[in-house]
């Protein structure tokens, strides 16, 4: 997003539920071993504990799901999505294995193009991305332009610039409207502290593109 042509015009939040599947006609008590991303199998680290299994990690919950299928091994099962299951013919042994029962995963939907039009609600985002210059203070004095102008930061995270060793780039998740003239002026203010500044997209924070 930072050095390339793609735009986010949408986010998604959706509710993430960890399932334990296996072959079909295995059981519960016969499994042995569970494979998954590692992030699953940290989610569902306390369930995997309490039955005592080994773990063995996969790019990917649907690869998992796949490597159980082509094994047909009934004492190892996979942690993935109850749609995983059914497209590759497993029995689900177990659902919502994951401790936390909030787990969301965030989505966004990309274009190649800046979508200006999108109609916002009173909730609108709109993601910044930028470097400050090489100077003491400098993230400080970005920052303090953002809360300046009455903008809330609902992320803040850093990323090391690919081009250039030790410098980093920003990306921020902003609540409002990218294109009221307050965020002109914030974003007129911010050049002055910033090298670069890019607006990725703006979308609204229940879904993306007014749901179309």
């Amino acid at each position: 997003m930072f050095s390339g042509p793609l735009y986010v015009n949408g986010v998604y939040s959706l509710p993430v539920s960890h399932n334990l599947i296996g072959t079909q006609g295995a059981s519960l008590e016969g499994i042995e071993a569970v494979i998954s991303h590692p992030q699953a199998l940290a989610q569902c680290e306390k369930y995997i504990k309490a039955h005592g299994w080994k773990t063995i990690e996969a790019p990917s919950t649907a690869g998992a799901a796949q490597t159980v299928s082509a094994n047909g091994d009934p004492t190892l099962a996979a942690i993935g999505s109850v749609e995983s299951a059914e497209i590759n013919s497993l029995d689900i042994l177990a659902y919502d294995i994951n401790e936390s029962k909030d787990n969301t995963t965030k989505f966004a939907v990309f274009s190649r193009s800046y979508i200006p039009e999108i109609p916002l609600k009173k909730s609108a985002e709109f993601i910044m991305m930028f470097t400050v210059n090489d100077e003491a203070g400098a993230l400080v004095k970005a920052l303090s332009v953002i809360g300046k102008h009455g903008f809330n930061m609902k992320a803040l995270r850093s990323r090391p610039v690919r081009e250039k060793a030790w410098q980093y780039y920003f990306y921020t998740e902003i609540e409002g409207d990218d294109g009221s003239d307050q965020a002109k002026a914030m974003i007129a203010e911010l050049t002055a502290q910033c090298e670069t500044i890019r607006i990725i997209g703006h979308f609204n924070e229940s879904g993306a593109c007014d749901d179309n």
